[in-house]
């Protein structure tokens, strides 16, 4: 997929996955989320005390996003990696995309 189309799938959803490790361990949360286009930053809420926010502050996490259709077994998927900076509240992450990917899924099962 093309940075831009990545970008668009980014801005038309507020629902993911954040991939980050805790312990070492992976771990992998749904999470709400939004793009602000003009800053390039996402923003994850996390309630302070939360596991997220006690694991990610200045690591590299990972958000993934997609946009599927169950009926066509298609869809596309975004992948951004960045570093996550918890704010002084700690109610709130911001995720500084250093890379974004994306791809498209098509029917392999037929």
């Amino acid at each position: 997929m093309r940075h831009e189309d990545c970008v668009d799938l980014l801005s038309r959803n507020s629902v993911g996955r954040v991939v980050f490790t805790r312990h070492a361990i992976p771990d992998v949360l749904p999470v709400h989320f939004a793009y602000d286009s003009g800053s390039g930053t996402i923003r994850i809420p996390a309630p302070r005390g939360s596991r997220l926010a006690a694991s990610v502050d200045g690591n590299v996490v990972a958000l993934q996003v997609e946009e599927l259709d169950p009926g066509t077994l298609t869809g596309r998927s975004v992948l951004v990696h960045g570093r996550a900076e918890s704010g002084t509240a700690g109610a709130l992450i911001r995720l500084h995309p250093e890379l974004i990917s994306g791809r498209v899924l098509a029917d392999t099962m037929a």
